[in-house]
């Protein structure tokens, strides 16, 4: 069963990045020019934040599982798939770092291709709305690894 005190502190600490992110006091309207769109007067607001909630949960959980099967398939097993990955665990002081190497893996592995293929066929995706998303997926997962990290 998973634990879930971490994997909860992981998504409230990926709405809070978020929030601070999209807000008008730092990136917001830098995003709101980018992309088009304005946060502020959306009407079903409550609606797309429980969405994010359940979303930010859902991602929270899926990266401690990753995290966890990385960090146990490398040490239980000496197969093809975790000698070519051995270098995240070699010579590890810190669970911290290990985590952080695991969620920069799975950021370039799986976001950055999905935002690769947002800007090549999604019309309202510029090159631009492109990079600033897979910085912004970045802080989002390397928070949340280090949360994980920080209470499991």
């Amino acid at each position: 069963m998973l634990p879930i005190n971490p994997i909860l502190a992981a998504a409230a600490v990926n709405v809070i990045v978020g929030s601070a992110i999209y807000s008008k006091h730092t990136f917001g309207p830098m995003w709101s020019k980018i992309s088009g769109k304005k946060v502020t007067n959306l009407k079903d607001l409550p609606v797309r934040f429980a969405l994010e909630i359940v979303s930010s949960i859902m991602f929270a959980a899926a990266l401690y599982i990753a995290t966890i099967t990385f960090k146990k398939s490398e040490i239980l097993s000496e197969n093809m798939f975790t000698s070519m990955y051995s270098w995240f665990f070699k010579d590890m002081h810190a669970d911290m770092i290990s985590s952080l190497k695991i969620a920069g893996f799975l950021w370039l592995g799986f976001m950055i291709p999905h935002i690769i293929c947002h800007v090549a066929w999604d019309e309202h995706m510029n090159w631009r709305k492109g990079v600033l998303k897979a910085i912004f997926s970045l802080v989002h997962i390397l928070a949340m690894s280090a949360t994980l990290a920080y209470f499991a």
